[in-house]
Formats: C-alpha cells, structure tokens, sequence
C-alpha cells in the first residue's frame, strides 16, 4: 500500500520496532531485509535541523578533526565509529583518489579509488598535517567522513580497517552549520537501500515532502525472529512486516 512518513512511523511502531536512522542505513544494516527496497530511497527517522537547532561544537575548528573506523564491520575493534581529536594527535592515514590508480581498491557502491600501503610505506601514527601530505605526495586527497562509512577504503592495506583514520571533513564552528532552507515541518530525509544501489536509486539521500510516498523499513534495538542483522550492526532490520511489503509511504505511515 501507499504510507506517508507519519504513516511509516507507524507501521514500524506496530510491530514494536522504529524507523532506522541515517547511519543505520548507510551502514547497510537493513541491506537484503526483503521486499526488493535495496534499490529504492527509504524513510529514515533523523529530524531535519533549522538553522535554531544546529548543533554546536564546544571545541573550536582549529584544534580538532574527525578520525573514523577504518570499516564499518570492524567498529568493535576501533573501540568508537568515529569522534573528534586533537590535530597533533597522531593516526593512521589512508588515501583517496577520485582518478583511477594503478592497485588502489576501488569497493563496490563507490565512485573514488583507496590505498593505504604508498610507495610501500604504511603511515600508522600522522597528525592531521602530516597526513593531508602523505596524501598530496601521491596526487590524492584524505577520504571523507562518508567515504570512510560507506567503506570505500575497507581492505585497502596497511591492517588498517581496525584502526581510527583522518578524515577530511570540517569540523563546523556554531556560525558554520548548516542552515535549511526548508523547515523541519515540511520534509524528512530518505536514503538508498543499499550502498552499493545508489546508481540504481538515483541519488545517495535527500529531503523529501513528508507527504510523498516511500519505502518503510524499520529497525529493531533487540533481536527479532527472522529479522537481518548485518555484519558491524548493533540493530536488527526488516521489510516484510506480517507478509506486508510497504512499498510507497509517506513519513508518517
């Protein structure tokens, strides 16, 4: 049937289950739960900031960057999936390239090429600095926070999927953050299935009227019979609710 987001709210809610969060899904943690939806844009449950809630860092951009979990199945071992620290601590550096490079990993779902092992030199404990060079001394760039999560430098060398990585995204000071240009009231956020669909779903996420019509998969924090849980998940997920595949929903439903 047909569910608005509030609708979708509820037919997870029926089953004592949730909406999935942003991460959840781009984590692929409901990837293959049923009903054929890894290749379509899903309702996710992350409330769309204006610009009064904006989140705000109490440490300011100049002192600190992202690290995150070189894979996302390996979080446990990282100890974090990712947090903030100071630049002149030091960690590993993996690289990224939006060109293709001769032996670099190139993951599925990806559209940029990952090495960590360069010139045979592993790069196990750089500050933020010194990493922007390593990787500028191969004509590449730091990966970003999403890159990373999507696991587009998973098994990229160096045994440095278990370990936190530089990453090139901002840290956002209170009069960086983003502003909406369209009110929480009106729009909510879907994502694509699966990482590795996004050619298939058109686009990676995007705001969406809460009116229109999407895909419901929901999220449980405990063990569900026949449920998936994926490998680096802490959730259980699920499509095909009581033989119900809610194909075109809206926020609500």
């Amino acid at each position: 049937g047909d569910a608005t987001f509030a609708e979708a709210i509820s037919h997870c809610q029926s089953v004592n289950a949730r909406l999935c969060t942003r991460n959840e899904m781009e984590n692929d943690c409901t990837k293959g739960s049923g009903c054929s939806f890894d290749t379509r844009l899903i309702w996710v449950s992350d409330p769309v900031l204006t610009p009064t809630q904006s989140p705000s860092p109490t440490i300011p951009r100049s002192d600190v960057e992202r690290v995150v979990c070189g894979a996302t199945n390996a979080v446990g071992m990282c100890g974090i999936k990712s947090e903030l620290v100071p630049k002149i601590s030091k960690h590993p550096v993996r690289c990224c390239s939006d060109y293709p490079k001769s032996d670099w990993v190139k993951n599925a779902g990806c559209s940029v090429w990952g090495e960590s092992d360069l010139n045979n030199q592993c790069l196990g404990d750089a500050t933020f600095a010194e990493a922007i060079s390593h990787c500028q001394s191969v004509n590449a760039r730091l990966c970003t926070r999403n890159e990373m999560e999507n696991d587009c430098t998973k098994g990229s060398g160096c045994s440095f999927d278990t370990r936190l990585i530089w990453v090139s995204d901002p840290v956002l000071t209170p009069t960086q953050s983003p502003s909406p240009t369209i009110p929480r009231s009106d729009v909510e956020r879907v994502v694509c299935g699966a990482t590795n669909a996004v050619g298939m779903c058109g686009i990676k996420s995007e705001l969406v009227p809460k009116i229109s019509k999407h895909p419901v998969r929901c999220c449980s924090d405990y063990p569900k019979s026949d449920w998936v849980k994926n490998a680096g998940c802490s959730v259980w997920g699920e499509s095909d609710l009581n033989n119900q595949c809610l194909g075109d929903a809206t926020f609500a439903e």
